[in-house]
């Protein structure tokens, strides 16, 4: 599995129409990706600072997304509410620890 992180900074005042646009938009866009496994939204105190993490079940499917154009259009979304562009990376995922991963007793 492997992770592509992308960390972001949002105008003042928007946290939660960047959550909205995360939520309703992007997340069921990811879902329609081949080898897509599962997001996360994190915020940091001040809601002006955060991460996309989106998991996938291999390093090509994390990539195929930049070389395919779906994560250019996703970002765009994000227009209004971005307060500088986006840096991102892809990891390995080494352990997982989730909740649903102890219940199949992967941890």
């Amino acid at each position: 599995m492997h992770a592509r992180v992308t960390h972001v900074t949002i105008r003042p005042g928007t946290s939660d129409e960047a959550q909205r646009i995360y939520r309703d938009l992007v997340v069921p866009a990811a879902e329609m990706q081949e080898g897509f496994m599962g997001a996360m939204l994190l915020a940091d105190d001040s809601q002006e600072a955060g991460m996309s993490i989106t998991l996938w079940d291999s390093h090509d499917s994390a990539t195929a997304a930049e070389a395919n154009g779906y994560y250019q259009a996703q970002i765009s979304k994000f227009a209004d509410v971005l307060a500088g562009p986006p840096t991102r990376e892809v990891y390995e995922v080494t352990v997982n620890c989730t909740a649903a991963a102890v219940e199949r007793s992967h941890c």
